[in-house]
C-alpha cells in the first residue's frame, strides 16, 4: 500500500471513529464540532508526517509518540469510545483496525523500540 492510501485510509478511520464519538458526547448528527475537526486535522497531519510510513503500526503500538499528551488522550479518549461501536458503524473498517493492531512492526519500527529500552536501560 502506498503513503497516500496508507494516509487516506486510516485517515478515515479516525474521522469515522470521531465522528461516531462527536455524535454521541457532543450532540452533533450530521459534522464534527468544532473541537473534533481540530483534532482530526491535528492527526491526519501527524500522519503524513509519520517517519514509519508505508509500514506504520498503529498509533498505539508506535514507538514514537508523536502527538502531544493533550491530543494524545483525547484521541484516546475517543478511540476507546468508538472502538465498539465501529463494529456496527464499518464493520470492515474496524476488523481491519484491529488487524493492524495484531500485525508484527517492520524492521524500522523495532530498531527504533530496541533502541529506545537500551537507552533506558542506560538512564535507569
Amino acid at each position: 500500500m502506498s503513503k497516500t492510501d496508507l494516509i487516506e485510509k486510516e485517515g478515515q478511520i479516525l474521522e469515522k471513529m470521531l465522528r461516531i464519538h462527536c455524535r454521541a458526547k457532543h450532540g452533533n448528527p450530521r459534522e464534527l464540532c468544532p473541537e473534533c475537526a481540530q483534532l482530526l486535522d491535528y492527526a491526519v497531519n501527524r500522519l503524513k508526517a509519520c517517519t514509519f510510513l508505508p509500514d506504520k503500526p498503529v498509533c498505539g503500538k508506535c514507538p514514537i509518540h508523536c502527538y502531544r499528551e493533550p491530543q494524545r488522550s483525547r484521541v484516546r479518549q475517543a478511540m476507546k469510545f468508538a472502538g465498539p461501536r465501529m463494529l456496527f458503524a464499518d464493520p470492515r473498517a474496524a476488523i481491519e483496525h484491529l488487524a493492524g493492531r495484531m500485525r508484527r512492526p517492520s524492521a524500522k519500527v523495532r530498531a527504533v523500540a530496541l533502541r529506545q529500552r537500551e537507552r533506558l536501560k542506560i538512564d535507569a
